[in-house]
């Protein structure tokens, strides 16, 4: 090195670096092969490509253009040049601006999801990050909505100013810390919330995201990363992202909502309510089949009912607690010294969820009230799940998280069962209930709870397409 000095890069300015471990790699022996290392390098520029969609990007490897991504318009426009039509054509915009933080970009559905977050693109004015706490507070708006271990997709923009941000608390600026942090987790937690929220409009008339017909469905989908790549270049080695297959076949699949618009207003926009199908009959005793104005709808029963009895046991004991039924006569329970423990502990809890519980002796419980929802089960049997259930989770749940996973464990034990043979006017209820919820697409577990099969699918299984 001779010189240094300043110089001026006026629009237009091309900066070169050439060779910049001709002589020695940086930490060798770390580097991979060819092929990983230029996965990192696609890895790299399509996070930086999303966080500034209003510049050009190009990719080149030995005189060969791999990637040319034109200056976007909008955010959109960029996803559109990076990836698949089927993997973004469902997503939901989220416009959110609260003060000075502006929150956009766009999530995906429910039903669409991965086994790791690698594809949640987060960006803090501008810059890509893998922030903990901002990843949280996304996942907490679609708690229930998902399956244990599975993430959504999304690109999330947030803008807030630099003086409230320190982007110094990490080597490689992949994490950041927030001046007030709880505030800003509640507003990306609230803007997701929002996004889930306008879906149930779009119930019935969501475009496919895969391919028509079973065989579609049900082929290995290929990686996301696979188009980004060059011919050659493995997507499964360490640390690019690979984005595994789709987890779930993507199809006429239901949305979510949080909205509280009533029944009349979402049969303005829907056209159709659960109750106002044509049901059809039961299949295997187990899905509802029902006959819908463009195809035909199939409801889990026991999904479906889990969530009605959930959305109100939910409700309830957020208000307060569940209606409890006092016992003539008093019942005890034995449990193990672990149980026990973590019972008289949490005897507020399941004071909240209509039990009424005394400790009589060493690991020795008296029942004298349970929910009155629960007397035709066995109330007992029950109170011993829940507290197997939340007894594993001590450790790591907090109450109000502890008192949801109860209160899904609940729905469960109770609700009607596969294989259970519903008269018409079982069925009738349910679908009515159905129409009465806030969420209506999967069960408390995440589990999807109504598919669509549409017309134009089965004209193609029998070709008549």
């Amino acid at each position: 090195m001779k010189e240094v000095s300043e110089c001026g890069c006026p629009p237009g300015t091309q900066v070169w670096v050439r060779d910049l471990f001709f002589n020695q790699p940086a930490r060798r022996k770390f580097l991979k092969s060819e092929k990983t290392e230029f996965g990192h390098v696609v890895d790299t520029l399509t996070r930086l490509a999303l966080g500034r969609p209003e510049i050009h990007f190009s990719l080149s490897q030995k005189n060969r253009q791999i990637h040319d991504w034109p200056a976007a318009i909008n955010l959109q426009q960029r996803l559109a040049q990076i990836f698949p039509k089927r993997l973004t054509q469902s997503w939901l915009a989220v416009s959110h601006r609260q003060g000075v933080l502006s929150l956009v970009g766009f999530l995906s559905p429910p039903e669409l999801y991965r086994s790791n977050s690698r594809m949640l693109f987060l960006y803090v004015n501008g810059r890509p990050v893998w922030d903990r706490q901002l990843r949280i507070a996304l996942l907490e708006a679609y708690r229930t909505l998902l399956p244990k271990g599975k993430y959504p997709l999304g690109v999330l923009l947030l803008e807030l100013p630099a003086e409230q941000v320190d982007v110094n608390v990490h080597p490689t600026k992949a994490e950041v810390r927030f001046q007030d942090p709880r505030t800003l987790c509640k507003t990306v937690t609230n803007a997701a919330q929002a996004a889930l929220a306008t879906m149930e409009r779009q119930r019935w008339t969501r475009p496919l995201a895969a391919g028509s017909g079973l065989r579609a469905a049900e082929a290995p989908i290929q990686s996301e990363l696979a188009p980004l790549l060059p011919e050659g270049v493995a997507a499964s080695e360490p640390r690019v992202p690979t984005y595994d297959a789709l987890d779930f076949p993507q199809r006429g699949f239901p949305t979510d909502e949080e909205s509280r618009q009533p029944p009349e207003k979402l049969h303005q926009e829907l056209g159709t309510l659960f109750g106002e199908l044509d049901v059809i009959g039961q299949f295997h005793n187990t899905y509802i089949l029902c006959e819908a104005p463009d195809g035909l709808i199939l409801i889990d029963q026991h999904a479906a009912h889990e969530r009605v009895f959930f959305e109100a046991f939910h409700k309830e004991a957020i208000e307060g607690q569940l209606a409890s039924q006092i016992l003539m006569i008093t019942e005890t329970v034995e449990l193990t010294a672990e149980e026990a423990a973590w019972l008289e502990d949490s005897l507020p809890l399941f004071s909240r969820l209509g039990f009424r519980l005394e400790p009589f002796g060493s690991y020795t419980f008296v029942v004298r009230a349970v929910p009155a929802v629960v007397l035709r089960q066995e109330p007992l049997e029950l109170l011993l799940e829940l507290v197997a259930a939340g007894c594993k989770g001590v450790g790591s749940l907090g109450p109000e998280t502890l008192l949801e996973k109860l209160l899904q464990s609940m729905a469960c034990q109770i609700a009607i069962k596969a294989g259970q043979r519903l008269g018409r006017e079982e069925i009738a209820a349910l679908l009515q209930q159905l129409d009465g919820l806030d969420h209506c697409s999967t069960c408390p577990h995440g589990r999807p709870l109504w598919w669509k099969l549409t017309t134009g699918e089965v004209e193609r299984m029998f070709g008549r397409a």
